[in-house]
């Protein structure tokens, strides 16, 4: 389910819909496997959506909840002798977070899936991180600096000087720059017998 599946790859074994499940609901299932990726943290129904789609796994069906958070360590790994990076990227980061905040996103949704899967029912629930490094000029890289292009009014209305946006970009070009990517948090629950 997607509110863009044309966006999905194509497989033989996967059948992609349209569905918006704010305004449609979870689907009727049973499911065995039903993934969520960087979704329930903007939606302000998000514990009682992960509820009722934890109703719809079949006996023994999982549920993976992945998330970006703000609980992260240090994301400027190495950057170019002298450069000011870390503040630079640090001030991005906070900026970029208090919008989200303000239009409803939260950011600490990660470390709660686990105690809404366990409260919805679900079993053997636990949580992996993972993050990996981004070298300057990656794709990685590069996905901060779209990201300040489109919300660059809003960032700079959030107290970040455009020279600092733009010097900011051209470091993440940089190839001595190390970044480290998103910290993503997946959480995984088993429905311990049949759907609610």
């Amino acid at each position: 389910m997607d509110l863009k599946p044309q966006h999905v790859r194509e497989h033989p074994r996967v059948t992609t819909i349209e569905w918006n499940v704010v305004t449609d609901g979870i689907p009727p299932g049973p499911f065995d496997v039903i993934h969520a990726r960087l979704l329930l943290a903007h939606l302000p129904t998000r514990r009682q959506i992960l509820a009722d789609t934890a109703a719809r796994l079949a006996p023994g069906g999982v549920l993976c909840i992945e998330e970006w958070g703000e609980h992260t360590p240090p994301a400027v790994l190495r950057h170019p002798d002298g450069s000011d990076l870390p503040d630079l990227y640090g001030r991005y980061q906070q900026a970029l977070l208090g919008m989200f905040r303000a239009a409803g996103n939260d950011t600490t949704w990660c470390a709660q899936v686990a105690d809404a899967m366990a409260g919805a029912g679900l079993v053997e629930v636990h949580t992996v991180t993972h993050a990996r490094s981004w070298p300057g000029g990656s794709p990685g890289t590069t996905l901060p600096c779209l990201v300040s292009v489109q919300k660059e009014a809003e960032l700079v209305a959030a107290g970040v000087p455009v020279d600092e946006l733009r010097r900011m970009r051209a470091l993440l070009a940089d190839p001595q720059t190390l970044l480290l990517g998103n910290l993503t948090w997946s959480t995984v629950g088993r429905n311990p017998g049949g759907a609610a």
